[in-house]
């Protein structure tokens, strides 16, 4: 964790400083050893705190693009299905080879789609295997 890097210097400069005082045998010994225990112990909470804050965002991170990947998709397998839906299958030469050559370009998108939706699966199963506590922000979309 980059941002402790200058409080850790702070920290071993206070810790040193507490050290010289202790071995100089300071009148307040006591108070200076109660404070350095004190201020070492809330900055080993924060650390601790900042640390499990960043994995949680990480995790968070990794949901949302789950999610944002499975409901592209959902989206594009609509827009797929609402072109096939079309019940006009031309009403010429030219229509007709126009809506076939239309048609095979969704077909061909399809397959591209299904790699996705594939790729999409195995995510679900890392994310649910990685993170057995957030199954139900993975849900079942990955395994549609």
């Amino acid at each position: 964790m980059k941002q402790f890097n200058k409080t850790d210097e702070k920290m071993k400069f206070i810790n040193e400083y507490s050290s010289q005082l202790v071995e100089d045998n300071h009148k307040d010994l006591q108070e200076i050893t109660a404070q350095t225990e004190v201020i070492n112990s809330r900055f080993e909470s924060l650390r601790l705190k900042c640390s499990e804050r960043e994995r949680e965002l990480q995790i968070a991170l990794k949901m949302h693009q789950y999610n944002h990947g499975v409901n592209e998709t959902i989206r594009l397998l609509q827009a797929k299905e609402t072109l096939l839906s079309n019940e006009d299958y031309g009403k010429d030469m030219t229509s007709v080879n126009s809506l076939l050559n239309a048609h095979l370009d969704i077909a061909r998108e399809l397959g591209t789609v299904g790699v996705k939706v594939e790729r999409l699966e195995e995510d679900a199963g890392l994310l649910r295997e990685a993170y057995p506590d957030r199954v139900q922000e993975v849900g079942t979309r990955g395994r549609r």
